[in-house]
């Protein structure tokens, strides 16, 4: 699955992302899949009938945005899947 969000607008600094996932049926604990300094990440190794939810946050040196979370995705079969968000800094 494709994930996909916008930079923050008017910051021009250096950023890094924090892309993580839930799979538990109330997606109330969290893994952290990757920080990267791309807008774009690919997921893997989904398993089918199972609903994720992610979550991203931006960071820099002065810390963390609050967390943006998607809506709940169940995998069903291979596909791709644009997921865009606004991240606010």
């Amino acid at each position: 699955m494709n994930l996909s969000w916008d930079e923050p607008q008017g910051y021009t600094g250096e950023l890094s992302y924090v892309i993580e996932e839930s799979e538990d049926e109330y997606h109330e604990e969290w893994t952290e899949v990757t920080t990267t300094t791309k807008t774009t990440h690919t997921t893997q190794n989904l398993e089918r009938h199972l609903s994720y939810r992610y979550r991203i946050c931006s960071k820099n040196s002065y810390g963390r945005s609050s967390w943006i979370e998607s809506d709940e995705i169940t995998f069903r079969a291979a596909c791709k899947l644009l997921f865009l968000i606004s991240i606010p800094f």
